[in-house]
């Protein structure tokens, strides 16, 4: 009985920080670099909440800035704002050290980036201010979902795509309707889409196929920001837009395209949309 009142005081996400430090230090020991970082971050991710519900135990956690006089907002904003495009203009520059790969310093590049906007988001009191980091943030999920159209010169997708787009796209371009006998060939939404812009634009269509399903996906941001948004408040949505940007699930998918990309954003939209029209109702 002594011993399950002992456990019972002790706290699981000490437990959870123990055994994720030792999985890292595991890791480590075997050699497993490229995998060292997950455990470490879920670890460091556990250590937080310790530390922030020892804070806030008996305090509410308000998305308030510090109280700074307006210019000293202005110069504050200005500041970041440079320095969010140095560093964005510095995740481009640090693709040309990559041959089929990003870089150390492409990551890093973009996290001070996100970082920059999560500090901006503190200060931001009107919508035009919002509007402005909002536009940070779609800059942000452009650049990790289309750079790597950059360092696969030829694009890069998902085995998949090459289906859709041999297959249905290029035949749609050429003979001017949609191929039959395929299983997509009663779907082809997406692949009409691609057909026409790569018509219009003169862009590859294999190209094409990626940017484009990459530019689709990241159109998503706009959607959660307005759910945010609307249910909650400004602040809100716009970290709500930046966590999109970092989404690893919906990411993948944008920055290796296949047609689950372009349903992805047609789910987020028509799931926006149905919110925006039950709370009217």
């Amino acid at each position: 009985m002594g011993t399950r009142r002992y456990l019972k005081k002790i706290k699981l996400e000490y437990i959870i920080f123990l055994f994720l430090l030792a999985i890292s230090l595991l890791v480590y020991s075997l050699g497993y670099l490229e995998y060292f970082l997950l455990p470490v971050s879920a670890a460091i991710g556990t250590l937080l909440f310790i530390v922030f519900r020892q804070i806030f135990t008996n305090n509410e956690l308000i998305l308030d800035a510090p109280h700074l006089s307006e210019s000293k907002q202005h110069t504050l904003r200005l500041i970041l704002s440079i320095l969010f495009f140095t560093f964005y203009g510095l995740s481009f520059l640090a693709l040309l050290q990559g041959f089929y790969t990003k870089t150390t310093l492409y990551y890093v590049s973009i996290a001070l980036c996100a970082g920059l906007i999560a500090i901006d988001i503190l200060f931001v009191s009107t919508r035009t201010q919002g509007n402005i980091n909002l536009l940070k943030s779609f800059l942000l999920v452009l650049n990790i979902t289309l750079t790597n159209q950059i360092i696969f010169p030829y694009g890069i997708g998902l085995p998949d795509s090459n289906y859709h787009i041999f297959d249905i796209v290029i035949p749609i371009i050429n003979d001017g309707h949609v191929p039959l006998g395929y299983s997509y060939s009663n779907f082809p939404s997406h692949h009409i889409l691609v057909a026409a812009n790569s018509l219009i634009s003169g862009i590859d269509p294999r190209m094409l196929y990626y940017l484009l399903g990459g530019f689709v996906m990241s159109l998503g941001l706009f959607f959660v920001f307005l759910i945010g948004r609307r249910f909650v408040n400004l602040k809100f949505g716009l970290f709500a837009a930046l966590i999109y940007a970092g989404c690893d699930y919906l990411m993948h998918w944008a920055a290796h395209p296949t047609h689950m990309t372009y349903t992805y954003f047609l789910a987020i939209a028509i799931f926006t949309i149905t919110l925006y029209i039950y709370h009217k109702r």
